[in-house]
């Protein structure tokens, strides 16, 4: 749901200067243009869905498409309010990480919050977080569970869970 949150992404892509109302219909018009890329490529199966281009910047509608669906029902469960953020846990039986570190509900919880925060793959700036707990876990060195790869499946595999939950 990044439209719902254009003020936060101006302020880490550094347009803070920029009004929100203008982030967000270039949202929508980003959002739009990879529906209609990907409308196109359906209509004609032979032909591949190119990239969308805004400006310099080139984005893959597939992609973008994708990680939004994905994302969308952690962007629906996570509370608003930040206090309440701190506290919240995930309520899910899963699977477990296999990681060299202990890792459990609290640290899921932890990682989701961050990605709802940062980004899915910031995962530099979700260890530097003090108030998430994962400075200790993650990216420690290169032989230690879990590095970028690991979390990028464990993050797919939360968010999987959760949209299964909400379907």
């Amino acid at each position: 749901m990044p439209l719902t949150r254009m003020d936060d992404i101006g302020e880490y892509a550094e347009l803070a200067d920029k009004a929100v109302s203008d982030l967000v219909d270039l949202g929508r018009l980003l959002r739009q243009k990879c529906m209609e890329a990907l409308e196109d490529q359906e209509t004609d199966s032979r032909k591949k869905v190119e990239a969308v281009k805004l400006g310099k910047v080139s984005v893959n509608p597939k992609t973008l498409i994708e990680s939004e669906s994905l994302l969308r029902p952690l962007g629906k469960i996570m509370p608003t309010k930040t206090e309440e953020r701190k506290s919240w846990r995930l309520d899910l039986h899963l699977k477990d990480a296999h990681f060299d570190v202990a890792w459990g509900r609290d640290e899921d919880s932890s990682l989701l919050v961050g990605i709802f925060l940062y980004g899915l793959g910031s995962w530099e700036q979700i260890k530097s977080d003090k108030t998430l707990d994962l400075s200790g876990k993650i990216l420690l060195n290169a032989s230690y569970k879990p590095q970028e790869k690991h979390l990028d499946v464990r993050a797919a595999y939360l968010l999987r869970s959760l949209k299964k939950l909400k379907d």
